[in-house]
């Protein structure tokens, strides 16, 4: 089990389950509650939640990544 895990545990658990359908621990199986983090494909799109005006985007990041605002 990741260590960050007992942090989603409390109410966040029955909220993940009953209203969005999903495992009540995040990266893991529905069933079997294992983790599967090591299985998810990578994500295609990052979005930051503040703008251009508040934080330069660095040259390194790649194309994938976009500034959404706040």
């Amino acid at each position: 089990m990741h260590w960050m895990w007992p942090l989603f545990t409390d109410d966040w658990e029955t909220w993940r389950a009953t209203k969005l359908q999903l495992s009540p621990l995040p990266f893991t199986d529905t069933v079997t509650s294992n983790p599967v983090w090591h299985s998810r494909p990578s994500s295609p799109l990052l979005l930051y939640g503040f703008s251009k005006e508040a934080v330069e985007c660095p040259g390194y990041w790649p194309s994938s990544v976009h500034l959404c605002g706040f």
